[in-house]
């Protein structure tokens, strides 16, 4: 019996989420919000950069060829189910490496995606704070 090549890579996503899961619930001193799950292997859903936080990934594309909303934050559960973002905020805190750093409230793009209202796209560090029925979980990146 043959098993189809999207089979084994379903069955090999399933496994890696059961053993960090696993892993995440004996984290001895490790803060709540950041999982110990490494999504650098798995494949970003549209394209971005891809990071775990609790029982969340958050995904960010940078689309610099575009007009308006040239940052784009994707939130799923960690089974890559699209979480519904009604009723969930997310703040944006960026630091640039000029030095100047902007602090903001992310716009809702469609059913599951934020974007910043600034479009600047210099290389900075950020942080990613979504509110999420009274609970915060946070995402950091860095972009060049």
């Amino acid at each position: 019996m043959s098993v189809s090549l999207f089979t084994k890579c379903q069955i090999l996503i399933w496994s890696i989420l059961a053993s960090f899961q696993a892993i995440s619930q004996h984290s001895h001193g490790i803060d709540d919000n950041e999982s110990q799950l490494r999504p650098a292997e798995l494949q970003a859903p549209n394209g971005g950069v891809l990071k775990a936080t609790g029982k969340y990934l958050v995904e960010m594309v940078a689309s610099p060829f575009q007009k308006t909303s040239k940052l784009t934050f994707y939130i799923s559960k960690s089974d890559f189910k699209p979480l519904l973002i009604e009723g969930i905020t997310a703040v944006g805190v960026f630091e640039f490496e000029d030095g100047s750093n902007i602090s903001e409230e992310l716009i809702v793009i469609g059913q599951n995606a934020f974007a910043t209202k600034s479009n600047r796209l210099d290389p900075f560090h950020c942080t990613i704070t979504f509110a999420i029925k009274k609970k915060k979980v946070s995402a950091s990146f860095h972009y060049e």
